[in-house]
């Protein structure tokens, strides 16, 4: 069994590397790490496309989420859609400009964050 401080020492390094993965790509396209972390949650989870979702499960706070989401929609990375029976929730949509934010990530950023956390690493084959 993994003990507490094993745990979170391999969470933390984790979340340090992913952030230093994700650093080219948000600086290349100038927009903040939370924002990137929606389209690409939005992108690799079908079915899970609210707000509620992106908070749940990125751990994220709802003000945080809100505002990157009211940016995002603003520019043209995401659509709003009603959810039937509920009008009270919308459906997040990835638009067609969000397409290369999207495809711009790749496995290689997976190999550094497994590198830098000391994780294997597998392809898939």
């Amino acid at each position: 069994m993994l003990p507490a401080v094993r745990f979170y020492t391999y969470s933390k390094r984790f979340e340090e590397a992913y952030t230093a993965a994700m650093r080219p790509l948000t600086e290349e396209l100038d927009m903040a790490q939370p924002a990137v972390d929606i389209l690409l949650f939005l992108a690799n989870n079908p079915g899970m496309d609210t707000a509620r979702d992106i908070c749940t499960y990125r751990h994220l706070k709802p003000a945080i989420v809100s505002f990157h989401v009211e940016k995002l929609a603003g520019e043209g990375y995401l659509e709003r859609q009603p959810v039937p029976g509920d009008r009270r929730k919308c459906r997040l949509v990835c638009t067609e400009k969000a397409g290369p934010v999207i495809r711009r990530r790749s496995s290689a950023s997976a190999l550094r964050i497994a590198t830098a956390t000391g994780l294997r690493w597998r392809t898939r084959v």
